[in-house]
């Protein structure tokens, strides 16, 4: 019997193909991408790509989404397979077999299509892997020397995740078989889907889920917190959809039929009701369809919007060419690494000269134009730019208000005038700003304070370190110049005693 169960359902699958072929397509695509996601998280060199530890984290979120959709997925179209199969699986019964025949070639049917689907699956995922590990490395712009090593632990889980479809999928068959009667098998296609009860309560329930996911993905702009609330979003809109596609349609074709004036047309009559019987009988497989059309439009938009807007993102978090930060304590070590970093700044064409009191310093380089210098000093932080744009190069945005200049002098003994302005950036406190131009160079320095006395003195300080030579250079000149007059005065004055 069971050689014969087994040639019988190898029979009914090649008769069937119309609609076994179909099952057997998206039950293979199905494995291949959750084995193709499975590998991915596994693969140990996923760390040594840049955001290896994000693009981990997302790829576990994949493997529970697609596992949860793989479920709900091969369940739902056994089920109406099954329905379909009801008067044929009576035949059978009226034929003289037994219900634990009907249930042997049922099990033989299910194991063909597993394995089958199962090796496909497989094998398509591990030649499709290496490909997409290259796409991967291509799109993240990482080293293309890492390879792609094979899972067995993910293999492992694909397979034992699809197997436990397989026993769940045959053994709810087998419970259907053995609790109906031949005579219900026969007339199953005939029979009324049971109405759905609390229609409008679980519309509404489908539509206040439905909002909530689409406010929280609206209203999201955090990167990091849209991650962790993807897979919560991605679960609610499941929810709703299969809800509202259940009872939504429903509910809101009722209510066109409550519509005498619209519903007793001869067009509207035939439609609606036809309508309203073919929602109720593909609930499930028009939820699918959406979903995954939806998956495929998000996952497309989402890859290209990241790939191509890949420059703007690096732009944005990353405005500086070059930036230098301290934020301890200054040592002598230390000093000599700023002095380093200033004299790189100087040698692509900026002169930024701090004073010896400035505290946490932080050079940086903007768009290979302008060089600024951020540090701390007198309890308030200021921010000195230099560039030979004419343009205003503060950065500041907000209502100006003149209040005045100031008549300085450079190191080298130029004058320079330096006007100060105060500048509404929405900020509790007005922040002042200075600008003057030294050797076709313009300058920029500004802070947060209301003290204009105290920010005049700064500027004075900053103008006084700039031009020719450094204040620090000037200091050692004048201490050779006092070292050789001192040797000089010794060595009269040791001529002086010789003569006499």
């Amino acid at each position: 019997m069971i050689r014969y169960a087994f040639r019988l359902a190898c029979a009914n699958l090649k008769r069937t193909q119309n609609v076994t072929l179909p099952f057997f397509i998206a039950s293979t695509v199905t494995v291949f991408l959750h084995f193709l996601i499975m590998t991915m998280m596994f693969n140990p060199h996923v760390p040594e790509i840049r955001g290896g530890t994000t693009l981990a984290f997302i790829f576990q979120l994949g493997v529970f989404v697609i596992t949860t959709f793989a479920i709900l997925f091969m369940i739902s179209i056994h089920q109406m397979l099954l329905k379909k199969r009801k008067k044929e699986l009576g035949l059978y019964t009226i034929l003289g077999m037994e219900k634990k025949h009907i249930s042997l070639i049922l099990f033989w049917e299910n194991t063909l299509q597993t394995l089958a689907s199962l090796v496909l699956g497989l094998a398509l995922g591990w030649i499709g892997g290496r490909l997409m590990w290259m796409i991967l490395l291509r799109m993240l712009n990482s080293p293309h020397g890492l390879p792609y090593a094979f899972s067995w632990t993910a293999l492992g889980w694909t397979s034992a995740v699809f197997l436990g479809l397989f026993l769940a999928t045959t053994g709810i068959s087998l419970i259907q078989i053995h609790r109906i009667n031949p005579i219900e098998l026969l007339h199953s296609e005939k029979q009324a889907d049971k109405p759905v009860r609390f229609l409008a309560v679980k519309t509404g329930i489908g539509l206040i889920c439905l909002i909530a996911a689409y406010a929280v993905a609206l209203f999201t702009n955090n990167m990091f917190t849209a991650l962790m609330v993807f897979f919560f979003d991605c679960m609610l809109v499941i929810f709703a959809t299969s809800i509202l596609f259940e009872s939504g349609t429903t509910f809101f074709l009722r209510w066109l039929k409550k519509r005498k004036s619209f519903y007793y047309k001869p067009d509207n009559f035939v439609a609606v009701s036809m309508l309203s019987h073919r929602i109720r009988r593909n609930a499930a497989s028009l939820t699918t369809i959406c979903i995954l059309s939806t998956m495929l439009l998000v996952t497309m938009g989402g890859c290209a919007a990241l790939f191509f807007g890949e420059e703007n993102a690096l732009s944005e978090s990353n405005p500086d060419d070059l930036t230098y930060t301290l934020s301890e304590e200054l040592t002598s070590s230390q000093r000599d690494e700023i002095t380093a970093a200033a004299a790189e700044l100087a040698e692509m064409g900026f002169d930024i000269v701090l004073p010896a009191e400035a505290e946490e310093i932080e050079y940086s380089v903007i768009d290979g134009t302008i060089a600024q210098a951020v540090f701390t000093m007198s309890d308030s932080e200021w921010t000195l730019r230099t560039g030979e744009s004419d343009e205003d190069i503060s950065g500041l945005n907000g209502e100006r208000t003149a209040l005045g200049t100031l008549d300085e002098t450079a190191h080298d003994g130029t004058a320079v005038t330096v006007t100060i302005e105060s500048v509404d950036t929405g900020e509790e406190t007005l922040r002042l700003c200075a600008s003057w131009e030294l050797d076709g160079m313009r300058y920029t320095l500004t802070t947060l304070t209301e003290d204009e006395t105290a920010f005049e003195e700064m500027c004075g300080t900053i103008v006084g370190y700039l031009g020719g030579e450094t204040a620090a250079d000037a200091d050692s000149s004048e201490a050779d110049e006092t070292e050789s007059s001192s040797a000089s005065g010794a060595q009269d004055s040791s001529s002086a005693d010789s003569a006499e």
